[in-house]
């Protein structure tokens, strides 16, 4: 309110901003809450010893004679304990492993597996030590099946693996160990796990390391990943690095990086460092290259590929990208160095790879294309021993077969994955089809055939005579078993010749004809078979690879390995959505929480959306949307009702499924507030109507104003004047309360 009396009062008043600013630091340390049901080391000892641990009851750690599993609680192994895992099998999560502490496989003939599994929060956090060590020709596992986060030391031995299924974080090192270059120590990363190499940790040793189709891995050290020879980068091991060219490779490290050597070929690139370069020190092959927003990329002097290139300011998918330095159609020194000469040459094609069965369905207002579908049928089992004694055949790998279809738009064609053999029966076949038949399947691969019970004569692999397509191969079979060693598993075919038989002559680990096959390029390997002494056959290794033969002893039951599942791969042209903004930018009032933004859509059909705000409108409280539904003409925007007066930027990106590839439109959101100050002149005298109000607008200028003095019941008051400065004369002595509305109808508290 404003008072006009007798005498003249100056009002003046103070805006204080305070600005909260919380830092959170997260440690690598993981902190559980103490629980009803926690467990710790007492001492040290085998693992499902009686004298070993203690369990929180509430109110105090009670010893015990159980040991812990998932089942349970948290799971300490404390400073100074030696906790020996003795066991065939078990599954835990919520594992810590203390400074000092140290978790030990043991020496046993047994085939030992510690599975981490997918719990709540994080499943392993190890600040001391694992050693995986077991007896030759064994096979002791530590696999990865939810999140795990390592700190301190994990040491692979001889003959032993980590599997990683889920997501595994490496800020410290590992070392896979061998002898003799014929035992080796492994460090697994499968389809759809996910390695997160922090800027100092290393995978090395003399071992093998293995990053497979469909897996992630992200880089942090300025080397990046090199080949083998070299020292340099997060993976440094000496036997083997298979880094796969169907997996994604982010590099986000926290200073410049190169990608290394070890980069060839990826199903996709991601640089994400950033305000910092990463620099290709080779050419690369990939289906898509995508560059985050602060990142900078030299390409060097090289000719990269990509089926794609995603960059803030949209997606692209034909001709050439580099630096004004560089022969390329489009330049941009903005995402590329200016000094470099590299283009990146976009061949407009997505790969898309299913492990699991579904559909492939094409938009409506796309055009007929072309795409190469290839097959793979599942592999066959290797023989089981079922209380008979003696070794057994190893299962036939799965056939291939390609062909180039004429896609249909609107369609719905059906993707069959034949899974792997698990019983005596055939793998499945892997087929595609316009229809839900098989029987009009345009595509198909046959499974491999499985082992009988208690035989030791090898399976045969899928045939190539019985598939469809234009290129065909046969699957490799198994090895017959001889005793004391059971026969490997046959290879899948490979994109370019038949797969292949197990060897029966030679050395090595396994021994012939024990050796699962090696498989061509685009193939699986079959599994191993077991030898010297009983056990069950290892699986094939996907896609189709056979499994292994056991060998059985004393009446026991043992196992082959189950045949892995087939593989349907889909190499088309991408699908371009675009959308047309119908209100931007998005105008609100302050303290507005939600509003609309409107679009059309021109080409494509997108089904999928995200959203990535600028640092600024972070900042202010906006918040990333991760990839949802896209709804049919708008999308609901949040606002922070504290965000002050401005311009924030976001990025929507929007994707039609699989085949579609991101398409990046950029949008603001504009908030308004009308900010200003009042300078009263009271009446000359008593009585009199020559008061005045003078309005100074602060903020910016959003003109026409209409002008309140009784609180917002009416807009009629007659200010005169230009932005900024508005005055009102002629009025008696009162009291008076100024609202302001701009032009988008943003009123403005009560003032004063």
């Amino acid at each position: 309110m404003i008072s006009l009396p007798n005498k003249i009062n100056n009002i003046r008043g103070a805006k204080r901003i305070v600005l909260l600013l919380l830092v959170i630091i997260l440690a690598n340390n993981n902190i559980f809450a103490q629980n009803v049901g926690d467990y710790r080391s007492r001492a040290s000892g085998n693992w499902n010893a009686n004298n070993v641990w203690q369990r929180w009851n509430g109110t105090a750690w009670q010893n015990v004679t159980t040991y812990p599993t998932a089942a349970d609680g948290v799971i300490t192994i404390r400073n100074g304990h030696t906790m020996t895992f003795n066991m065939s099998s078990i599954d835990v999560d919520q594992m810590v492993i203390d400074t000092g502490g140290r978790l030990q496989f043991a020496s046993s003939p047994t085939l030992l597996d510690f599975n981490i599994v997918d719990g709540p929060g994080v499943d392993l956090i190890n600040n001391g030590t694992i050693n995986v060590s077991d007896y030759e020709y064994s096979d002791s596992r530590l696999k990865v099946f939810g999140q795990a986060v390592n700190n301190g030391n994990i040491v692979i031995e001889v003959d032993c693996h980590v599997h990683v299924y889920g997501t595994f974080t490496n800020n410290s090192t590992i070392t896979a160990n061998n002898q003799s270059n014929v035992y080796m120590g492994k460090f697994f990363v499968f389809t759809g796990a996910v390695l997160k190499c922090a800027p100092n940790s290393v995978i090395g040793g003399p071992g093998d390391f293995i990053l497979n189709q469909g897996a992630t891995i992200e880089i942090g050290s300025p080397a990046g990943i090199s080949a083998l020879g070299s020292t340099t980068g997060n993976i440094t091991t000496g036997r083997q690095r298979d880094f796969s060219p169907e997996a994604t490779y982010i590099y986000n490290g926290v200073a410049n990086q190169i990608t290394g050597t070890g980069l060839v070929e990826a199903d996709g690139v991601i640089i994400n460092n950033a305000n910092n370069t990463v620099t290709f020190s080779r050419a690369v092959t990939m289906n898509y290259l995508l560059i985050d927003n602060d990142a900078f990329v030299n390409l060097g002097s090289y000719t990269h590929t990509a089926g794609y290139l995603s960059l803030p300011i949209g997606s692209f998918s034909v001709n050439t990208w580099g630096s004004t330095a560089s022969p390329a159609v489009h330049k941009n020194n903005e995402y590329f160095d200016v000094a470099a000469t590299g283009i990146v040459q976009l061949t407009d094609k997505v790969v898309i790879t299913y492990t699991s069965s579904t559909t492939f369905t094409t938009c409506a207002t796309d055009t007929a294309f072309r795409a190469i579908v290839e097959t793979w049928g599942g592999g066959g089992k290797g023989g089981t021993r079922n209380n008979s004694n003696g070794v057994s055949g190893g299962g036939g790998g799965g056939a291939y077969s390609r062909d180039t279809i004429l896609i249909t738009p609107g369609h719905i064609y059906t993707i069959n994955v034949g899974k792997g053999a698990i019983t005596t029966a055939a793998g499945e076949d892997s087929w595609f089809s316009p229809t839900a038949n098989v029987n009009n399947a345009v595509v198909l691969a046959k499974g491999g055939n499985s082992v009988a019970n208690n035989t030791v004569t090898r399976a045969t692999g899928g045939n190539r005579n019985n598939g469809i397509g234009t290129v065909r191969f046969s699957g490799g079979a198994g090895a017959t078993g001889v005793s004391p060693r059971a026969g490997g598993g046959g290879s899948s075919a490979g994109i370019n010749t038949n797969g292949n038989t197990p060897p029966t002559t030679g050395g090595g680990n396994p021994p012939p004809p024990s050796r699962g096959a090696t498989a061509p390029l685009g193939g699986g390997d079959g599994g191993h078979a077991k030898f010297g002494n009983a056990g069950p056959g290892c699986p094939g290794i996907c896609p189709g690879g056979g499994g292994g033969g056991a060998y059985g002893a004393n009446g026991q039951y043992n196992a082959g390995g189950f045949g892995a599942d087939g593989l349907v791969r889909i190499t088309c042209p991408p699908s371009h959505s675009i959308l047309q903004f119908l209100d931007t930018p998005i105008v609100v009032c302050r303290g507005t929480s939600l509003a609309y933004l409107k679009y059309s859509i021109l080409q494509g059909c997108p089904t999928l959306y995200k959203i990535e705000y600028n640092n600024e409108a972070r900042n202010a409280g906006f918040q990333n949307v991760a990839y949802t539904a896209l709804t049919a003409d708008s999308i609901l925007i949040a606002i922070p009702d504290t965000a002050p007066r401005g311009v924030y930027k976001g990025t929507l990106t929007v994707k039609s499924g699989e085949r579609g590839f991101p398409s990046n439109f950029s949008f603001t959101v504009k908030i308004l507030e009308t900010t200003f100050t009042t300078l009263p002149n009271d009446v000359s005298c008593y009585g009199g109507n020559d008061g005045s109000i003078s309005i100074t607008i602060t903020s910016g200028n959003d003109a026409p104003y209409s002008f309140s003095i009784d609180n917002g019941t009416s807009y009629s008051a007659s200010f005169t004047g230009t932005y900024p400065n508005y005055t009102l004369t002629g009025l008696p002595a009162d009291t008076y309360k100024i609202r302001i509305k701009n032009n988008k109808g943003c009123v403005t508290a009560p003032c004063p």
